[in-house]
C-alpha cells in the first residue's frame, strides 16, 4: 500500500518561507521537487486503483461492467488532478524561463496549492 498523504503543506511552507536573495531559484526548486513527488505519488496510486478494480472483476466481486463503471469514474477523477498538475508545471516552466517577475513567483505556489487541492478531492473520491 502506498502512502497517500504527501507531506505537500510542509514543502510549501518552505517554499514560502524561504529567505534571501535566492528566494527565488529555492522555490523553484522545492516547488519541482513537490510536482515531481505528487506525479511518481498518483501513478503509483492509479495504477493500485486499477489493478484492485481488475482484481475485483475476475474474483467475481463486481461484473465487468461495473469494473468499466469505476475505472472510468476514476479516471474521470483523475483528469482533473492531471489538468492541475500541466498548469503547475507551465507556471514552473515559465518562472524558471524570466528572471524578471513577468511571471510571479507566488502564481507557482498557488498552482502547487491547487495540485494538492485535487490531489486531496482525488483520494476522497476512491475507496
Amino acid at each position: 500500500m502506498i502512502a497517500r498523504r504527501l507531506p505537500l503543506e510542509l514543502v510549501l511552507l518552505v517554499a514560502v518561507a524561504a529567505c534571501g536573495a535566492s528566494q527565488r531559484d529555492r522555490t523553484i526548486r522545492v516547488t519541482a521537487t513537490t510536482l515531481n513527488a505528487v506525479t511518481d505519488g498518483v501513478t503509483a496510486y492509479t495504477l493500485e486503483r486499477e489493478e484492485r478494480v481488475a482484481r475485483s472483476v475476475e474474483a467475481g466481486t463486481v461484473t465487468p461492467d461495473e469494473g468499466k463503471a469505476q475505472l472510468a469514474a476514476h479516471r474521470k477523477a483523475i483528469d482533473t488532478f492531471w489538468l492541475q498538475l500541466v498548469a503547475a508545471y507551465r507556471l514552473l516552466i515559465a518562472v524558471s524561463a524570466f528572471e524578471d517577475d513577468k511571471v510571479p513567483i507566488g502564481e507557482v505556489t498557488r498552482a502547487a496549492s491547487a495540485v494538492k487541492a485535487a490531489w486531496d478531492a482525488l483520494q476522497k473520491g476512491s475507496p
